[in-house]
């Protein structure tokens, strides 16, 4: 029996791959340079095109009685919009990629759909590689980035990425997903080496600890003979190079990152039940004694936990975590095949990526990482109407 896309479920592939293509690029096209009045390429723009044609499919699409992060999703966008405090802008830019997210959330149904997702973010690391080459050989910048600010031409900030970390934690997402496409095993090797070269001249730690790690965490887990001599070996190795990863943490943004968490546990605690709302985090930690004068500093929390909870209360924050810890265990126990594995390594680089940058919420690698894991979620523990609705997108023939 062979499962082929039906035309109407291969329309709406089309679509899906044109929404999340708007999603990949969000952070990315928005060039000062070509100013043409109302036409001018912005992300936002980009984001309101592609969100236009899939827009049309709503009315066939349904959200379930058990999809909770749907529901969830939904409320957390319902409770934003009054937590606008007048920063439009700012919460624009926000609402995007969470717009994008739940549309795909609940747009993609079956296997072979995802397969195909999963393809196309894996061939966007392969173009965001080349565009990194391009900057790193020519030193020219598509936009003014964080690395002309500091003059430092050893990291690499492609597009809107202006910090060089938000794009390593980019990089480090899709470099998860090129290990479980169908590319050929030499073209994964190529890229994720290539990639991860780059997270390493950009001299993200937090994102070169969280591809190591899993990396680890693959070597230990994936044979189920000798498990315990594979963990007694790992454990050896981080304490060998103990105090090598020390160093280099200590040669980082490490100390001022510390200053700016201790003062955003001080900002949450003060906004604690509903937060300063959009545009209003920096202006809380100030209201708690943050000096911006102090070297390095910024207002971005630099911490997608603190942010949301900061921003939108810590009930937020809580039920973030709770859900990514019961994805992570979900797929540990289902680790029987490479697939499962690599489908928790999504989640696994999660709490890194949401580390390593400046301002997380609005930031496409976040959704990137979370989007496939919770379909994968909801797949496997779908109802019977969920199952029913799958097979109208498909044709079965011999």
């Amino acid at each position: 029996m062979e499962i082929k896309l039906s035309k109407e479920g291969l329309n709406k592939t089309r679509v899906i791959l044109l929404l999340l293509s708007g999603l990949v690029f969000h952070d990315f096209l928005a060039v000062p340079e070509f100013k043409i009045g109302v036409i001018t390429i912005t992300y936002l723009r980009v984001m309101l095109i592609v969100c236009i044609p899939l827009l049309i499919f709503l009315y066939k699409i349904r959200i379930y009685k058990n999809d909770y992060l749907a529901y969830g999703f939904i409320l957390f966008m319902l409770y934003g919009l009054t937590r606008i405090e007048g920063n439009f802008k700012e919460a624009f830019s926000l609402y995007c990629p969470l717009v994008a997210f739940l549309i795909l959330y609940i747009s993609i149904h079956g296997k072979e759909l995802l397969d195909k997702c999963i393809d196309f973010l894996s061939s966007m690391l392969v173009v965001f590689c080349f565009l990194g080459l391009f900057e790193i050989v020519t030193g020219i910048h598509f936009v003014e980035t964080h690395l002309e600010l500091v003059n430092d031409n050893r990291v690499v900030a492609c597009g809107m990425y202006f910090n060089e970390n938000d794009f390593s934690a980019f990089l480090s997402v899709l470099i998860v997903y090129m290990i479980q496409s169908s590319f050929k095993k030499y073209t994964k090797v190529f890229f994720v080496v290539f990639a991860f070269v780059i997270v390493c001249i950009n001299r993200s730690v937090i994102c070169i600890i969280g591809l190591v790690s899993f990396l680890l965490v693959i070597f230990i887990l994936k044979s189920k003979h000798n498990r315990m001599f594979r963990l007694v070996g790992v454990a050896l190795l981080l304490f060998i190079t103990i105090k090598p990863v020390i160093d280099l943490i200590n040669s980082t943004s490490f100390w001022w990152r510390s200053y700016m968490y201790s003062f955003g546990i001080k900002n949450v605690i003060s906004h604690m039940l509903i937060g300063t709302g959009i545009g209003k985090y920096s202006d809380g930690m100030i209201n708690v004694g943050y000096d911006l004068s102090y070297r390095g500093a910024s207002a971005d929390p630099h911490n997608l936990f603190y942010e949301l909870a900061g921003t939108f209360g810590i009930v937020w924050a809580i039920l973030l975590i709770v859900y990514l810890i019961k994805l992570m265990f979900w797929n540990l126990n289902r680790v029987s095949n490479n697939e499962n594995l690599y489908v928790f390594g999504l989640v696994y680089i999660i709490p890194f990526v949401g580390l390593a940058s400046s301002s997380c919420m609005e930031k496409n690698y976040i959704y990137l990482a979370l989007l496939i894991p919770a379909i994968y979620y909801r797949l496997y523990t779908c109802n019977d109407e969920t199952v029913i609705r799958i097979k109208k997108h498909f044709v079965i023939s011999k």
